[in-house]
């Protein structure tokens, strides 16, 4: 993962290898996903979850790939993990 809590409804920001990104919060896994044609191997990009309290964003170099509605509130109780 990119950016994960250790919480089961937490969220979690993820690189799939060359399969694209994927964001997941309040326990729904891959909720909104980005192609793999949204990396650019060897380019620095700028990869963002935005949540609002019922919706999450996921958007790759200001390009929003989708969104979700969200079933469960994401819990935020524990310490961020920025890599793996």
């Amino acid at each position: 993962p990119i950016l994960t809590s250790n919480e089961p409804v937490g969220f979690v920001l993820r690189l799939h290898g060359n399969r694209g990104y994927s964001a997941s919060a309040g326990g729904q896994w891959n909720a909104v996903t980005a192609p793999p044609d949204s990396m650019t191997r060897g380019d620095e990009q700028f990869v963002a979850m935005v949540y609002d309290g019922t919706v999450v964003r996921l958007f790759v170099d200001g390009t929003e790939f989708g969104e979700a509605t969200l079933e469960k509130t994401p819990v935020f109780k524990t310490h961020l993990i920025v890599g793996w």
